[in-house]
């Protein structure tokens, strides 16, 4: 594999090639899920919205999610628009509370955005969980 040159500072983490065959296993698609559900010990790469009606409650270990920002902007074919800060604040709730009803009690939740709508990702995440950490980087 290839790949692009990173910043000086960047610490981002690289599967060889043996690991990434073998997490490979492990991933499941939506063509992959069957009517009986996602298996245990499975990483899900899908659109939320398509996959969540197949995950179990109190199931997960970790949910790593990106949801669009609070821009303007075409996210790969999938068209965004700006909100009011309290019209994206509904949006968020419109699905977030699924998703923590999906992770163990134990289970983590990391959640991507930008400068700009991470004030109102932090008022509906503190509405169903208990934030420990924000992990903030500056891109160089």
């Amino acid at each position: 594999m290839t790949y692009k040159a990173r910043a000086e500072r960047n610490r981002t983490l690289t599967l060889n090639d043996s690991e990434h065959k073998k997490y490979k296993e492990y991933l499941i698609t939506l063509d992959k899920i069957t009517e009986s559900g996602i298996k245990p010990n499975s990483i899900v790469n899908s659109n939320l919205f398509e996959v969540l009606d197949y995950i179990e409650d109190c199931s997960v270990d970790l949910a790593i999610i990106d949801p669009p920002y609070n821009l303007t902007k075409n996210f790969n074919g999938k068209k965004f628009s700006e909100m009011s800060s309290n019209e994206y604040e509904a949006y968020l709730r419109s699905w977030l509370p699924t998703v923590c009803k999906k992770l163990k009690n134990n289970g983590s939740l990391y959640i991507c955005g930008d400068w700009k709508c991470t004030s109102s990702l932090q008022r509906v995440l503190e509405e169903e969980l208990t934030i420990l950490n924000r992990i903030t980087w500056q891109r160089e």
